[in-house]
């Protein structure tokens, strides 16, 4: 169960407090070990006194029960023990750290889908999992995707937790892959560091850097391929896993949790802006205002549930496509083809068609027959 040790989502002077899960540390702790004992040791002992005063009692360590600390509180390890290590790049050994079961529920999650790209949507769903002050989205431009990483207005900024998760982001997918293959391009939200040398081994590609947010760039036809730790029926049960966390999460921003259940409740009407704003007594711009602030828009949210929404209506039999269209809130059937192909890389009647077949499928065939 994922504790809160005290930490709320109020928000400061200065923006939202955000809140951290711990399991974000195992990478780089990895990354310590490889360090000499001596280093390691004053390095990891520096961490813990640091999450001690953010009220976090015991060492983060692999397969315990997540907890949350302040987003501050992470930055400010990751900075000793760069500062301790003498590595002014730790934040790229600290991702490069980063092993399978490392990030819990998230990466399980994100890591039994069938392809790169239903992995990445699954990304932008769950990262609250991990980091309630964050937002990942996916942008098409032409024959390039770019998943983008930003941090809510008005949290710190660290050039160390910019390279820790882009690092890690890169290497998480290329170890669901099975093989590592550089991106195009890759954006930094922060400014050419002096040691930019260390960025190349790891990422090979084009280096932007002063940008207003992170990403990694890849080519359209990358979002296809097929992950090798892919595994359908253990990915249904995750699903469900990190859904129900999702629920329960205290930390995440809840305007926007409260948008999206109002969407997904009105899908089938269109999930309209101005009925949005009416059956929450605010004005269009308000709402428009306060969703951009926690670096979302009502359309992407709509995309998202009907993103999530689309695969559990296909699964049922008794629905044709026409159907699904509809209670999505498409007013065409071709409108929605548009969009499934554009989340999932195939047509929605490919999607059933090769839909991996579960005990629960077989279930409920035979209750139909018998009934």
């Amino acid at each position: 169960m994922i504790a809160a040790l005290g930490y709320t989502p109020t928000m400061t002077q200065t923006g939202p407090m955000a809140t951290v899960s711990t399991e974000l540390l195992l990478p780089s702790i990895h990354a310590l070990e490889q360090l000499e004992p001596e280093v390691a040791l004053e390095a990891y002992d520096g961490g813990l006194q640091i999450l001690a005063e953010a009220g976090y009692v015991r060492p983060p360590r692999s397969g315990d029960d997540p907890m949350r600390v302040s987003y501050q509180s992470i930055i400010d390890v990751l900075e000793n023990s760069r500062r301790v290590s003498g590595d002014p790049a730790f934040g790229l050994s600290g991702g490069r750290g980063l092993r399978r079961g490392d990030l819990g529920v998230f990466q399980f999650v994100t890591g039994t889908a069938a392809t790169l790209g239903e992995s990445m949507l699954l990304a932008v769903r769950y990262l609250p999992l991990l980091h309630d002050g964050a937002r990942i989205t996916l942008r098409e431009s032409g024959d390039l995707v770019a998943l983008e990483y930003r941090d809510l207005p008005g949290l710190p900024r660290s050039v160390a937790a910019n390279e820790y998760v882009l690092s890690a982001l890169l290497v998480g997918s290329q170890q669901a892959l099975g093989f590592a293959a550089p991106p195009n391009e890759v954006r930094f939200a922060h400014a050419r560091p002096a040691h930019v040398e260390a960025y190349v081994p790891l990422f090979g590609s084009e280096l932007r850097f002063d940008c207003d947010h992170n990403a990694i760039v890849l080519p359209r036809a990358a979002m296809d391929l097929p992950l090798a730790t892919s595994d359908p029926p253990l990915q249904i049960v995750m699903r469900r896993h990190a859904d129900d966390l999702l629920r329960r999460l205290p930390h995440a921003d809840p305007f926007v949790q409260r948008v999206r259940t109002w969407a997904r409740a009105n899908l089938q009407h269109g999930a309209r802006l101005g009925a949005l704003a009416d059956a929450f007594h605010l004005s269009e711009s308000t709402v428009q205002r306060k969703l951009q602030a926690a670096c979302t828009s009502h359309s992407e949210i709509v995309d998202e549930v009907r993103r999530e929404r689309a695969p559990e209506l296909l699964a049922d039999p008794a629905l044709n496509v026409s159907e699904v269209a509809f209670q999505l809130g498409f007013a065409h059937r071709p409108a929605f083809h548009r969009a499934f192909v554009r989340w999932f890389g195939r047509s929605p009647r490919e999607y059933r068609e090769n839909r991996p077949r579960t005990q629960f499928d077989e279930f409920f065939e035979r209750m139909r027959e018998e009934s």
